[in-house]
């Protein structure tokens, strides 16, 4: 499956890096998908997750900035 972040959408509440370090970490004080190439403000990766996982990925993000795409 893939994850996808949206920077425009983020508000750098850091809630995926605390719950998903392994994916997720902070670059020039902006939240980032790790090994991501963004282009126009968005990136997506592939990852193995379990559905409960991502399910629980998609929740944690207040604005809709990172999107599952299975």
């Amino acid at each position: 499956m893939k994850i996808c972040h949206d920077i425009n959408k983020c508000i750098r509440c850091g809630r995926c890096i605390v719950f998903f370090p392994e994916l997720f970490t902070i670059k020039e004080g902006v939240v980032v998908l790790k090994n991501a190439e963004y282009s126009n403000g968005r990136a997506c990766i592939e990852v193995q997750l379990d559905e409960q996982k991502a399910r629980m990925l998609e929740k944690i993000c207040p604005t809709g900035a990172i999107r599952i795409e299975r």
